[in-house]
């Protein structure tokens, strides 16, 4: 069985690595990106089952979603939206790009949100 890979675009490398050691424990296979624009080169040699985005800064975060949601090549691929800020100008704006799903760092530990990502892939299989 192939084991299931994930990308974490996240500017705070501290966050980004406690999720990655969770999702890693978890059995997953890890990719770390702080830029955006190093993401997208990324995804020219990787093919994740899950995306998660730190909306940080918001305007390049949006953007990058809406790429992702734009292109075929990354179209199916199950995204998360993560920002410390739960305002809901910013959820809106990340829902509007066609995000899966929104989780606030302040709402969830690293640990409920490997439980999270589970239980939407197990709803979501379509997506893989």
């Amino acid at each position: 069985m192939k084991k299931k890979s994930f990308l974490i675009v996240d500017k705070d490398a501290h966050y980004a690595q406690i999720y990655a050691q969770r999702f890693e424990a978890s059995g997953w296979k890890v990719f770390v990106e702080e830029q955006f624009e190093q993401a997208k080169k990324k995804l020219e040699r990787i093919h994740p089952d899950v995306i998660i985005v730190d909306l940080h800064p918001v305007q390049e975060a949006l953007h990058f979603l809406t790429f992702l949601r734009t292109h075929s090549e990354t179209k199916h691929i199950l995204q998360i939206a993560l920002s410390s800020e739960g305002g809901r100008k910013i959820m809106k704006q990340a829902q509007e790009t066609g995000v899966d799903h929104y989780i606030l760092k302040t709402h969830f530990l690293p640990s409920d949100a490997v439980k999270k990502v589970k239980r939407l892939l197990d709803e979501n299989p379509h997506s893989l």
